[in-house]
């Protein structure tokens, strides 16, 4: 085993990770766009990644370069409000297209 007295540290990046169950019916514009099998939306400082599992699962990820203090401050316990927060870092990404 490796032992170093070296203290991790927050180098910047932090991903959020999520699953979207019932796909098909509660996100299907998502289901749409991955066509079962995986997205990858990356540019400098942050990243949608997307994979279909079995069982009608979108399995996400959403990477961003922000301050820990940044990440800290969202309340996870409240997802709606944590949705928001996350979501307002990707305005303008895509257009609605129902």
């Amino acid at each position: 085993m490796f032992s170093t007295s070296t203290a991790p540290e927050y180098i910047g990046t932090s991903y959020i990770e999520t699953y979207l169950y019932d796909a098909d019916e509660q996100h299907p514009a998502a289901v749409k766009t991955v066509r079962g099998g995986s997205l990858y939306a990356l540019v400098p400082g942050k990243a949608i990644l997307v994979h279909s599992e079995p069982g009608n699962i979108l399995h996400t990820y959403v990477q961003l370069n922000c301050s820990a203090e940044w990440i800290a401050g969202i309340d996870f316990t409240d997802a709606n409000a944590a949705t928001a927060r996350i979501a307002a870092e990707f305005d303008g990404w895509a257009q609605d297209r129902r």
